[in-house]
């Protein structure tokens, strides 16, 4: 990928200086949200993302006037949650919201004085390193996930509300049956606030910094802000993605907020588990490093978009099913990047690991951070998961597939999880909704002679993974002919897209059949038994869209919580 060097930004124009002074009642220099930037906001539906990123960047770090981040994201219940936050107005409000089937505001506290913390050059590689102002007793709170809102007064809507969080995890002997672990290192690969991320030119980002406004809330409007929208009469045909992208622009939000963060899908999950009475206890990726953790839980849930993992997180969750432990992922593109945590960031070198990252030249290639299927790493998501990335990608999202049904074509309808919903062979299932959208989860298959399709084994899925139903779904292609990017999101590398780069660490090469081959395939739902364990793969990013709007969606994932969560307590 093409790196390009930084823009200068122009100075800011005394006028502005004179509106933001007046906006905020505060004496601090002119409000570098308000510069004017390189591509004004109305020319960029029809400029090229690359071309207004530096824009971007700085826009999404000064939007909220109050910004704030937790020192800790994950805590044990009892444990001072810890708020570091900069303001840069006189006062403001703080209100911790409890997220849930009912949102519950916990605390209120109105007029805190406010102060400018630095923003330091390398925040998203080092972090921000500011001082806690406020502090939470946990101790009386319920598990779960806390909002805090952030509120200046008096300003304009979208820089009213700034938003910091933090997990509260049950003390020993109080867990529920089900650990859900939210995409807490997701969040910070998609996450530019103070400065590039995973996407634009780092390979490390820290993780003491805001997120990005609309990663952790925003407006409850429906379906706005899918990634892949909705199938609507006639259907939406949208291979430009200019439905997502003028929602993102027309919001002031970064285009990143359909794509990570708590509000899309981990929020939706928990608010319709919680409405079904069930009980669901959270954590942060890295809290799965924990086999001690794990040893409490009958039931591990991914949801949403959980792409970056750790070796640790892999392996631990590996042994934990073999020994007798669930895992279901109502997730897509999960555990594709292999990351390394270190000094409170995260490493990935992602596509160009084998040049950039300085193990690629030691012993410990192994832990190259770039895709776990690398030929050099060789631990595929796949024997985990019984499904991965390489298998299929992109549904509803671009050139992949803007045509799809979205819903999975059912191959096995006696198989246990589809009990109780009448599917037949050959029903969509979650077309209704459209879950199968943005990125997915599939294996390499073929069909037998009943025609029912079966695991080739390629990447690692094990044998006795049960193909349920499919999807077609497609891993981009940088070649111009398949026209799979779309024009906004080209680069100055036209023949490198994913299916390339996935030639390159699988194989080491790219051969233009090879790239063919990879570049066509399916999301797939299944489940298999491992060791002890079981596995549900439900592969789709967008599963949870389908919760409390699909009464089939609602079924088929009570009868994976049911079975995986069997002879516990709750």
């Amino acid at each position: 990928m093409i790196r390009r060097p930084p823009r200068s930004t122009p100075k800011p124009s005394s006028a502005a200086s004179d509106v933001y002074k007046r906006q905020v009642g505060t004496t601090t220099d002119a409000d570098p949200y308000l510069q004017r930037p390189t591509v004004p906001v109305h020319e960029r539906l029809t400029t090229k993302l690359a071309d207004w990123k530096d824009d971007a960047i700085r826009e999404q770090t000064y939007i909220c006037l109050v910004n704030g981040y937790a020192r800790k994201q994950s805590l044990i219940r009892g444990e001072t949650a810890e708020i570091c936050i900069s303001a840069r107005v006189n006062k403001f409000d703080v209100k911790l919201t409890r997220v849930g089937a009912r949102n519950e505001v916990v605390e209120e506290r109105s007029s805190i004085p406010g102060r400018e913390q630095h923003i330091p050059e390398n925040a998203a590689i080092k972090g921000c390193g500011w001082e806690t102002t406020i502090e939470f007793d946990t101790t009386h709170l319920r598990p779960g996930f806390y909002q805090v809102d952030l509120r200046a007064s008096g300003v304009a809507k979208e820089r009213e509300v700034g938003h910091a969080f933090f997990i509260v995890r049950p003390q020993s002997g109080e867990e529920a049956s089900i650990l859900l672990m939210l995409s807490t290192n997701t969040y910070n690969a998609y996450n530019f606030w103070g400065g590039p991320s995973l996407y634009d030119a780092n390979q490390v980002v820290a993780y003491d910094r805001p997120l990005l406004r609309g990663l952790i809330s925003r407006p409850d409007d429906g379906n706005s802000g899918r990634v892949g929208p909705i199938v609507e009469a006639g259907g939406i045909v949208d291979p430009e993605v200019i439905y997502y992208y003028k929602y993102c622009i027309d919001n002031n939000y970064s285009l990143r907020v359909g794509l990570a963060g708590w509000h899309n899908q981990e929020r939706r999950f928990v608010q319709w588990a919680e409405s079904q009475g069930l009980k669901v206890d959270l954590c942060a990726n890295n809290d799965v490093e924990d086999s001690e953790l794990l040893s409490r839980y009958r039931l591990v849930l991914s949801v949403g978009h959980d792409e970056y993992w750790t070796m640790s997180m892999r392996d631990t969750l590996l042994d934990w099913v073999k020994s007798g432990g669930n895992l279901a992922t109502f997730s897509g593109n999960t555990a594709y990047w292999h990351v390394r945590v270190e000094d409170n960031a995260m490493i990935c070198h992602k596509y160009g690991a084998e040049e950039t990252d300085p193990v690629a030249t030691t012993k410990h290639r192994d832990r190259l951070s770039g895709m776990f299927v690398h030929r050099w790493v060789n631990k595929p998501e796949n024997e985990l998961l019984g499904v991965g990335s390489n298998g299929g990608l992109y549904a509803r999202f671009g050139g992949g597939t803007p045509r799809g049904s979205g819903g999975f074509t059912v191959y096995r309808p006696d198989h246990w999880a589809l009990d109780g919903t009448d599917l037949r062979y050959g029903d969509l299932f979650g077309a209704q909704s459209a879950i199968v959208s943005f990125e997915t989860n599939g294996c390499r298959l073929s069909f037998d002679e009943m025609g029912v399709p079966y695991p080739t084994g390629e990447f690692g899925t094990p044998e006795n993974f049960e193909i349920i139903g499919i999807a077609p779904a497609l891993v981009w292609s940088g070649d111009p002919k398949y026209k799979d990017y779309p024009s906004l999101m080209a680069t100055d590398e036209p023949t490198y897209g994913d299916a390339e780069w996935l030639a390159k660490q699988v194989y080491g090469s790219v051969d233009e059949q090879l790239v063919a081959r990879l570049r066509m395939g399916y999301g797939v739902m299944g489940a298999m038994k491992l060791g002890k364990g079981e596995v549900f793969a439900g592969s789709t990013t967008h599963w949870a869209y389908g919760l409390g709007q699909d009464e089939l969606v609602d079924a088929v994932t009570m009868n994976v919580l049911s079975r995986f969560t069997a002879g516990s307590q709750d």
